[in-house]
Order: C-alpha cells, then structure tokens, then sequence
C-alpha cells in the first residue's frame, strides 16, 4: 500500500507549511496507516486548525469508519473525534503555541475498535500578524470665528506596537496656531475670516514604535459672519467693495477718502490720507439702528503706514452726540493688517435709536504722511459668550498686574495645586502673541493661578478685567485677598467668571476693604479647584487691574 500526501488545509493565498508524513501501524488487519499534513489558520488564538488525512488499508470493506483522538500530553487522548468512513479530518480550535499529541483507530461494523496508531506530534505555529497602522483625524467640523476647536485623532497600531508620537499640522487655510500638536488631541481658535466661510485643512501623522508611520486628514469650515459671533452686521458697504458708498469723511485739516485694493479680505478696503492735521478728522457712517441696554460687538481691521493709533465712537449722529457705548476708545494698530474687536453695552436712550454714527477718529493721533487702512467692518448683537461691559483698559502704565498678557511666559505668575497641573503659555492670545494655559490632569481641592505683592489703596474704587476662556466651558472663580494668612478679602472673594469655549473679555468693578492704609501685599487669584476637572484647560490673557 503505498502512502498519498494530502492536499494541505488554509485560507485562499496562503501557502500551507511542510507537513510530516507519518505512519500509524495499527493492530488489526483492517487498520490504516496514518499520515497528515497540516495548515495554519491565523486569526484568534481559539481559530487554529490542523488537517490531518491518512490511507485506507487495502482491505477497506472491513472498515466501518475511523475515529481521530488528541491532547495535549503524550498518549493521553481526552478529545475524540469520529469522522466515519474518511481518510481525513480538519481538528479546529487549537491555540498557537501549543503541542498537540495525535493518534487514530478504526472501528467495524460490529463496533469492534482497534489500538492507537503510532502517535504523532505536532506544535501550532504563532500566526504571522496583520502588519498596519490606521489613523483617524476625526470627523469633519463647521464652526463660528472665535471658536476653540478642538481635533480629535485616533490611532491604532497592530503587531503589538504603540504610538509613539502624534504630529497635527495645517495643510491649507487661513493659518492657525496650533495648540498641543504633538498629541492626539490639539485645538487652536478659529481664525476671523469676515463674512466668508473658510476650509482649514489638516493633518494627522502618527507614528508607532515599529517604524509605521500613516496619516489622515480632516476639513474645519469657519462660518463666515463678519467676524462676530452671531447676529447680523447693522452696517452698509462694510467691506468698501461698493466704493466710498454709505461711508462719509470729514477733516478741518486736509486729508482725503477712497478706497483702494486689495483689502483685508476682499477686494477693497477704505484709505484715509492725512495731508495735514487738523482738529476733527473722522470716518463715519450715520443713520445706525440700535436698540437700548443691548450688548454690542464691533469688529473691524485696520493698519497704518505709521503704527499711530486711532479711536472709535458710537454716538448720537447730531447735537448733543450723546456716547451710545463706546466713547473715543483707543484702537492700538499696527503697520501690518489686524484685526480688532470691541465688546460694550448700549446706553443713555431707553428706546430703539436710527440716528447712530459709529466713526473712526483720527485727529488726536495722525500726523501729516500718515494713511489709514480699513475693512470688514461690522456691528452686531453679540450673543452671551461676549460677556463684561468693557475692553480691558487702554492705560498700560496704572496697570497694577506684571506680565499682564504673558508676553514675558510665566514670568510674575505663580501657580499651585495639590491635584495634578502645569502653567504654560501657548500662542496666539486674544489680539496678542500669547497667552496663559493652565492644564489641569488631576482635580484637587487647591488649584490656582496667583500673582502677589500687589499695591492697593483703602476704600478705593478699582476694576479688574481680564479675556478668558476654557475648552470645556466650565468656570472660574476670581479673589482679591491678603497673600498670608488669615488671607483677608481685600475686595473680590470667590466670584465666579461664567467661561465659555470662545475668548470673551470680563470686568468687575469693586471697592477695596477691610484695611485702613495702603497695602503691598495683595494677591489677585484665579482659583481652579471648585470647578475644574482632569483635562480642562483654562486660557487667560490680558490681566489688567486699575484705579477708577
């Protein structure tokens, strides 16, 4: 009789491994002798199969069927098989790694059995893994100008690697500043792109410890909106594109108005000249609708050839030019296009006006040779997420607050938790380069961010103001206290700052108290610990302290 080698066992495009061929001699002269050859299925460690197959004797009519037993220890057989009258068996649910003892018998009609075959043994392979590595940017977004966007990546590596690094970066769009970008998860503030919605475009590159690396991209469309957060712009030829249409120039010097292309965003934008200065040189545009004890937001770019600054108002439009909200309010501009924003609430009229004038003012700072540029003007409602009444106050040098905007990184700020956290500074901040981060990644019952040694006077009126927000919207809570004990409230005791997701600047006007002389030993802390959880971050810029 001679022996046949079986065709091997396995999934489509896999080549079976060499398999032994073996004799079983058994004991009774219908027995067969036994061989097998064998296929890996990779997959779950329970997947594992063999094929074993053998040749019937020469005299099979004695044979009414064959019976396959196996274990794992050497002629110990708990598994049994009966396969009937065929020469071959597929024995599944083997786990890799493991040896396996086999051996066969037969049985007639009478269910007379035989004796064990020879034995024979075999170890299942470890599987050849699936060699990837999948990375997810995360879903596409659409989101407001002024938004904090977060990006959210995935990746899962296979063949028992890790990440070992995450890389965010922008592919195209208005540029943005990247906040933790080597991490899975990373935000920046969507960009103002004025009244026409813009694609951001970015990358995800993940890299694992086996030297894999892959990437996916995802698209953020910023609404476009007039760079206001909601609301519609009450405002005529905003962008200049219908030339000096709606917009109105007047100066007792000399100096004129047109427009002038490109601009900001579109084609056009306005240009003052001043020839010579004169004593009212303004822009303006009459004839505006507001409505009373109504939070307002005007936004606006602008540059100069000179950096000098200009101011802002909105009044009435004639006699006596009652302050509507804003009231020469400085503008600090640059020699490059920026763009600027105001926060302020309606006052001093009780019902709906349609006699405004918002107006540009240059004669307190243009000097002859000097030209102004301006786009993408625009005012509107604002919704709640721009909350305090003013910008932080325009007279740097009354600041009681060092490092206010962190342009100096952390320098002057202390930070302390019992919980788990770190202070950094990350760019841009709110119109400036940068900004205070703190991170939370564990909650304690102590957690702040402090400067001390603060000079204060007795029963005096101050203000404090400051921009801020968090990424998940969860609060803060604002003190004005003695830096040691007993740590007396000196004006400001645990008020809460409602945040939100989005920058917005926030005010409270107070009196100090509880001492008689003046005070160097104030400290003005933003206290995390009521509110925060692992994995907020909380940004803050802009600290500004002043006398009234």
């Amino acid at each position: 009789m001679s022996l046949s080698r079986k065709a091997g066992f396995g999934l489509a495009g896999r080549v079976p491994p060499l398999c032994a061929v073996v004799v079983f001699r058994l004991w009774c002269v219908f027995l067969p002798f036994f061989s097998f050859l064998c296929a890996f299925e990779p997959g779950a460690a329970s997947a594992a199969s063999v094929t074993l197959a053998w040749d019937a004797p020469a005299d099979a009519s004695k044979v009414a069927g064959y019976r396959l037993h196996y274990g794992t220890a050497s002629r110990q057989y708990p598994n049994v098989i009966n396969v009937g009258n065929r020469t071959s068996s597929q024995v599944t649910g083997l786990v890799e790694g493991a040896t396996y003892y086999f051996a066969a018998s037969s049985y007639d009609l009478q269910g007379n059995s035989s004796a064990f075959s020879n034995e024979v043994r075999y170890t299942v392979p470890l599987s050849t893994p699936t060699v990837s590595l999948t990375v997810n940017a995360g879903p596409d977004l659409a989101v407001d100008q002024g938004q904090v966007t977060v990006l959210n990546g995935t990746a899962t590596p296979t063949s028992g690697a890790s990440v070992s690094s995450y890389r965010w970066s922008q592919v195209s769009g208005p540029a943005v500043a990247l906040s933790n970008a080597a991490a899975a998860q990373c935000w920046f503030t969507a960009p103002d792109v004025d009244f026409q919605a813009a694609s951001l475009v970015f990358l995800l590159t993940v890299t694992d410890t086996a030297g894999r690396q892959a990437g996916d991209t995802c698209t953020v469309t910023v609404n476009g909106d007039g760079g206001v957060v909601s609301g519609s712009n009450v405002l005529s030829n905003w962008g200049f594109e219908s030339g000096t249409d709606g917009w109105n120039f007047f100066t007792s010097g000399q100096g004129t108005y047109g427009v002038e292309s490109p601009g900001f965003e579109g084609s056009r934008a306005a240009r003052v000249s001043v020839a010579l200065p004169g004593t009212n040189t303004q822009l303006f545009q009459s004839g505006i609708h507001l409505e009373p004890d109504t939070d307002y937001q005007l936004s606006f770019a602008a540059t100069v050839n000179s950096g000098r600054d200009l101011k802002v108002s909105l009044q009435k439009h004639g006699a006596p030019y009652t302050n509507y909200g804003l009231s020469l309010q400085a503008v600090n501009l640059g020699t490059n296009w920026a763009l600027h924003k105001l926060a302020f609430k309606t006052k001093n009229f009780s019902e709906p006006v349609d006699d405004a004038r918002l107006m540009f003012w240059f004669a307190d700072t243009a000097l002859a040779g000097d030209t102004f540029w301006i786009d993408c003007v625009s005012l509107s409602k604002a919704t709640s997420d721009v909350t305090g009444t003013t910008p932080p106050p325009a007279a740097p040098q009354t600041n009681l607050v060092g490092n206010p905007g962190f342009e100096e990184g952390t320098g002057k700020w202390n930070f302390f938790t019992n919980g788990g956290g770190t202070l950094g500074t990350v760019s841009p901040g709110l119109d400036s380069a940068t900004a205070g981060r703190i991170a939370i990644t564990a909650a304690g019952t102590n957690t702040q961010l402090y400067q001390y040694g603060i000079a204060l006077e007795p029963n005096t009126s101050y203000q404090l103001s400051f921009s801020a927000y968090s990424i998940s919207g969860r609060d803060l809570k604002v003190s004005l206290l003695k830096h040691g004990a007993p740590f007396t409230d000196y004006g400001v005791s645990m008020q809460t700052i409602d945040l939100g997701t989005r920058w917005a600047v926030h005010s409270i006007a107070f009196k100090t108290k509880n001492f008689t002389g003046p005070v160097s030993d104030a400290r003005l802390m933003f206290w995390f610990a009521d509110l925060a959880l692992a994995g907020d971050q909380f940004f803050v810029d802009n600290v500004v302290l002043v006398k009234q």
